[in-house]
């Protein structure tokens, strides 16, 4: 849809997936709890922690973003700001106390810390369902105004794109070794290995 669509390459994949799934699920053909879902917190998520973080290149981030970085950090300080003015304007018992931390949590660094953060909090049930379809609608409309965003006459002449500055720090010239399959096997076992230490290693952490 993505690829063959107008409406699909505005709204991305990524969008579509979203509003398919959250379609699906009220629908109830595709079900709110499984243990598959289980299984994808538990063992899915600590593998893919160490796995992104693999990528992460500290000296090349900071020397290399520039005005980027600058833009997260703002971008995480509104994140945490917001989640406080929130809580004051829609608290709703103690409850609330744990969805400020996993909302200011999920939107200065992703999914990845909206599980992480979920767990930690031991937030489940209908306050985790009623979080998880919060913040699905907020990410797609937040997503679909940034695909949109450069399209906008107004707002693009504000900015000045300079390519060069948002190139992926660590990109691989023409001629240099590109990641292959021998590399993606090493990968994941140093990831299985990483998060199995981290999660053998928690359970001697008093509680």
């Amino acid at each position: 849809i993505e690829q063959r669509t107008k409406i699909g390459k505005k709204l991305s994949g990524v969008v579509i997936a979203m509003f398919s799934m959250m379609i699906l699920a009220n629908l109830d053909v595709v079900p709110g709890t499984a243990p598959t879902y289980d299984f994808v917190y538990a063992w899915v998520v600590p593998v893919a922690i160490p796995m992104f973080l693999f990528k992460a290149n500290l000296v090349a981030i900071f020397k290399e973003t520039g005005k980027t970085l600058i833009a997260f950090l703002l971008g995480g300080i509104g994140a945490m700001v917001g989640s406080v003015i929130m809580f004051f304007v829609l608290y709703r018992g103690p409850e609330t106390f744990k969805l400020l931390g996993l909302f200011a949590a999920t939107y200065v660094g992703g999914t990845i810390n909206f599980v992480a953060i979920s767990e930690i909090l031991n937030i489940s049930g209908d306050t985790l369902a009623a979080a998880v379809a919060a913040d699905n609608v907020v990410m797609a409309l937040a997503i679909i105004f940034l695909f949109l965003a450069p399209g906008i006459r107004w707002l693009a002449g504000k900015f000045k794109l300079d390519e060069s500055e948002y190139r992926e720090p660590g990109t691989k010239g023409p001629g240099e070794a590109r990641f292959g399959g021998e590399d993606v096997v090493w990968t994941f076992t140093l990831a299985i290995v990483i998060a199995g230490g981290s999660m053998f290693i928690g359970t001697f952490i008093p509680k």
